[in-house]
């Protein structure tokens, strides 16, 4: 569940377009993570501009998710790449419980 109790619950990401097709990656795992009943909303987080505006635009229109830049929040934030700002996620979240994952993590059920 989404919220429980009033405690909003999901999954946050880092991205970079440093790594080949990653955003197409994700949203194929992220599509398998739905097909498996996981309707868990979905932060994805850059720092700068590490993914393209029509990266951003694609992974928007995807249900559930929001894509989010730490530039919002650190004023130096762009001396953060990758996985690196996987420290500053849960700082500021908009969840109070979450689940931090790689962006090429691999979703699957027995």
């Amino acid at each position: 569940l989404a919220s429980m109790g009033g405690v909003r619950r999901g999954i946050a990401v880092p991205l970079s377009e440093h790594q080949p097709l990653a955003t197409h990656a994700f949203a194929e795992q992220l599509a398998a993570l739905r097909r498996l009943g996981c309707q868990l909303p979905v932060e994805v987080w850059e720092a700068g501009d590490e993914l393209s505006a029509g990266s951003r635009e694609m992974l928007s229109r995807l249900e559930g998710v929001r894509v989010r830049n730490l530039d919002d929040y650190l004023p130096n934030a762009r001396n953060w790449r990758g996985f690196q700002i996987k420290g500053a996620i849960p700082r500021f979240t908009a969840f109070d419980e979450l689940l931090v994952a790689d962006a090429d993590i691999v979703f699957a059920s027995k």
